[in-house]
């Protein structure tokens, strides 16, 4: 049956009418010593470049010759396996028309999420600003010009060295420069990008003169990626030079450019005198040259790095053979036929990687912006980068021989996988901690005060205080004195009473202040001095450091320390939760403890939480336990899969913190 089918999709071609367009041209771009011919078809009406072979161009001349299909795939000896995968290319690239149907034809739609994530607008014909400026060509792609622009590149990166602090201080000025330098910046940034998609032009337009060839239109325009905007020049028609090195000059160009605006920059920088302007020049050039390095010349992506690697390497279509490669790969491990090309597949993974970088990237961006948006990109990230391309990998697998059991086989992984990555597992926190016997109080003066030896230890004494509080009294005394005369009036008693309450309630004021200045070591307690003694007959000022510590025996307790980076939304902290606690001393000795009231006794400092807990039995194995000894306790948590466990994992990353919950 499949044999059949396959016998009338070749008997349908052989009997289309097809025609080969006068505008189709075929270029011979064979290198000096190359095994075999290469050749570029370009259609010289829309601007697409074709890489063919030999037998391609053979069945395109003998079309041409006799009008036939099939006799062309006689004459081109084209094999039956072969013929729809010729026709197909070659009719959506305009390279041969169906006079009536070819021209209806509708363009192939792009995914929606696509559309949402990459546009791109023609805009203008560079053509006639790339001839006014040939002038300009000729001298930079020129030996000169080469010399001259490592000359400019090399004073320019010494002048940035040798005035390291200078760009460092404008570079972390940047945040901080007003909607006008903004708008200064932004405009710099926009003629530099400008000049790189002119040296594009000028580098086509040039190296296609010097080769004898009709540059034609050349097209600019703007892309959107990823919410950021790129400026394209159109110059696939590159693959119709011979030389690699000029088609990769070609695909360097705007980078040569630009680094010449660059270079240019830095060095009137460096030569005028500091001020707003030229700090704003000094960030567009560095900036610039830090992103063309990141981004342009990065081969994973599309960009200029992708072009001038292609061209070097003589292989067209990199992406598009990549992910034929990966493709090829999943058949084959389904048992059927699939041709792997081991730097093709290398450079998807490569690139592959790459993108779900700048995607993450991407998501952090929007969370920070509005998190209600970063859903979307999420959305939209696993359309393009998962389920796109599994789509379209089962889609392809469809169309091959597969082996039933490793199909099979192949769908148990996958249930598994999908199974393990959903399924509960348990969970628990570990939290790091201290057995405790003694309360430790560190004692620091509150205020400015002398510090004096008496019969229990150190004491803080404060004349000042001492007077207020002795005036205060004396104050009450005399209005207290007063309003016991047998003259006064009522309103004047009312008018007395009122002022002692004011100066009884200044008076207890104070007496607390000096009360928190006493140092009380209760029975049991145990005093350290610290540096304290080196403080005697010295006054100490409020802030400063501890001159000792009381520790004051309680009830055995458990103080845990819990990161609030690890903590989780489903974690409840409440009263009475049981913790098991082992030793890190002896790892064998274990017991359980309850929390105490986290509502009331909670305490977060420089990202940990506080918490305690009191052990319900001791076992005889920390019978005698010394208080600080070390421990480890561990609270379960309700049980997560591994989806949710990355969920918690991202929601760690974007909130560093999360809230704490006492419900």
């Amino acid at each position: 049956m499949e044999t059949v089918k396959k016998e009338q999709v070749q008997n349908d071609f052989a009997q289309r009418r097809l025609e080969v367009p006068p505008f189709v041209k075929v270029h011979d771009v064979t290198p000096p010593g190359a095994a075999e011919p290469e050749f570029v078809l370009s259609n010289e009406a829309t601007g697409k470049i074709y890489k063919a072979n030999r037998p391609t161009v053979q069945f395109l001349d003998a079309l041409r010759r006799t009008g036939s299909v099939g006799q062309a795939f006689h004459d081109a000896q084209i094999q039956d396996s072969f013929k729809s995968g010729l026709i197909g290319p070659l009719l959506q690239a305009g390279f041969l028309i169906e006079p009536g149907t070819t021209a209806k034809a509708p363009k192939p739609k792009a995914p929606l999420e696509s559309k949402l994530v990459s546009l791109r607008a023609d805009l203008i014909d560079a053509g006639p600003v790339a001839a006014a400026f040939s002038w300009l060509g000729r001298a930079l792609f020129s030996p000169v010009g080469y010399f001259c622009w490592a000359l400019a590149a090399v004073t320019a990166i010494f002048q940035l060295l040798a005035n390291a602090e200078k760009v460092s201080l404008s570079l972390r000025s940047i945040p901080d420069m007003g909607w006008k330098g903004f708008l200064v910046f932004a405009g710099l940034y926009v003629v530099l990008k400008m000049i790189h998609e002119l040296g594009h032009a000028l580098a086509y337009r040039i190296f296609c003169l010097r080769a004898g060839l009709e540059p034609g239109p050349i097209r600019m325009g703007i892309a959107v990626f990823a919410m950021t905007p790129f400026p394209f020049t159109d110059v696939t028609g590159a693959w119709r030079l011979r030389s690699k090195w000029q088609r990769a000059m070609i695909g360097a160009g705007g980078l040569y450019f630009e680094t010449w605006a660059i270079a240019i920059l830095t060095i009137f920088w460096s030569q005028t005198q500091t001020g707003p302007v030229q700090t704003i020049i000094l960030q567009v050039a560095v900036v610039a040259g830090l992103l063309t390095m990141l981004f342009n010349l990065n081969p994973a992506v599309k960009l200029d790095g992708y072009y001038v690697l292609t061209d070097l390497i003589r292989r067209p279509n990199l992406a598009t053979r990549a992910s034929q490669s990966a493709r090829n790969l999943v058949v084959r491990w389904l048992g059927a036929a699939g041709t792997v090309n081991g730097f093709d597949l290398g450079y998807w993974v490569i690139s592959y990687l790459y993108r779900w970088t700048i995607f993450i990237g991407i998501f952090w961006l929007t969370y920070q912006l509005d998190p209600r948006l970063s859903p979307v990109v999420a959305v939209i990230s696993l359309m393009m980068l998962v389920v796109r391309p599994a789509w379209s990998t089962f889609r392809f697998a469809q169309q091959r021989k597969l082996s039933i059991w490793r199909a099979g086989f192949a769908v148990m992984c996958f249930g598994a996988l999908a199974w393990l990555v959903t399924m509960p597992l348990p969970d628990r926190l570990l939290m790091p901690g201290r057995f405790e016997t003694f309360e430790t109080r560190f004692i620091e003066p509150t205020e400015a005060s002398r510090l004096t030896k008496g019969q229990n230890g150190l004491v803080f004494e404060s004349p000042d205080l001492e007077q207020q509080i002795f005036d205060t009294k004396a104050r009450a005394e005399i209005l207290t004195n007063t309003s016991r005369a047998i003259s006064i009036s009522a309103i004047e008693l009312a008018t007395l009473s009122q002022d002692i309450d004011r100066i009884s309630d200044i008076t207890t004021q104070l007496q607390a202040r000096k009360n928190k200045l006493n140092i009380v070591v209760g029975t049991g307690s145990k005093w350290t001095p610290m540096d304290g003694e080196n403080f005697v007959g010295s006054w100490v000022a409020s802030g400063t450091a501890p001159i000792g510590a009381v520790s004051s025996p309680i009830e055995p307790l458990i103080t845990v320390f819990l990161d609030q980076a690890l903590l989780e939304q489903q974690i409840d902290l409440d009263t009475g939760a049981t913790l098991q606690v082992r030793l890190r001393h002896d790892p064998d000795c274990e017991f359980a403890a309850t929390l105490r009231d986290v509502r009331s006794d909670i305490t977060a400092f420089q990202g940990l939480i506080k918490l305690r807990a009191d052990p319900i039995a001791l076992p005889d194995c920390a019978a005698g336990l010394r208080s600080g000894s070390a421990l480890v306790a561990r609270l379960a948590t309700p049980p997560k899969s591994i989806v949710t466990r990355l969920r918690i994992s991202v929601s760690r990353l974007l909130q560093d913190r999360l809230p704490i919950n006492l419900s």
